[in-house]
């Protein structure tokens, strides 16, 4: 996707909370503790503002995977059939 950014409607529940004694850092938990995300990319909103970051790591589950298409006078994206 040459460096573009698809934002889509997937999100993972996690608790958010302060760094005690680092204010400007936060502690993210997954509200499972079970749960770990996996490789690929992300955005993390807090207070409507998206910081981007990525777990390193083969991507190994279709929702990591975007597939585009040029329709008339757009790009339309859509999750791939297979990794």
């Amino acid at each position: 996707m040459d460096g573009k950014w698809a934002v889509r409607g997937k999100s993972y529940g996690m608790s958010v909370s302060p760094v005690h004694g680092n204010p400007e850092m936060v502690a993210l938990r997954p509200d499972q503790p079970e749960f770990s995300l996996p490789a690929g990319r992300y955005a993390l909103v807090l207070n409507r503002d998206g910081y981007d970051f990525a777990v390193a790591g083969p991507i190994a589950v279709l929702a990591q995977c975007l597939e585009q298409t040029q329709a008339v006078d757009q790009s339309v994206y859509s999750e791939c059939r297979k990794l």
